[in-house]
């Protein structure tokens, strides 16, 4: 039977951590696109619910879920761009085989 050490838990911890750190970020943007489309809403004098048929969310939600839509699309490009990167799979084969 396998047993953790106390170097497994401070690794175990570190990547959580670090995989936290970021995460983050990527959980505020919708707040952040919100409060860009009520600016946006209050700058152009359009009301929040001004739609263009009777189906739609609204113009703010709109905003918000092409702008959450664009992030997604840039987010995995990075990622995929990034990737291939030897800085990048040196950082990540050092934590992961620590």
């Amino acid at each position: 039977m396998y047993y953790l050490n106390f170097k497994d838990y401070v690794v175990i911890f570190f990547k959580s951590a670090i995989m936290t750190l970021c995460i983050s970020p990527i959980l505020l943007l919708p707040l952040l696109n919100c409060k860009f489309a009520i600016w946006l809403c209050n700058y152009l004098e359009i009301p929040y619910d001004f739609c263009l048929t009777m189906m739609s969310p609204g113009f703010a939600l709109e905003v918000v879920i092409v702008l959450s839509f664009f992030e997604f699309i840039i987010g995995c490009y990075l990622v995929d761009k990034l990737k291939n990167n030897k800085f990048i799979k040196a950082i990540y084969d050092k934590i992961y085989y620590m």
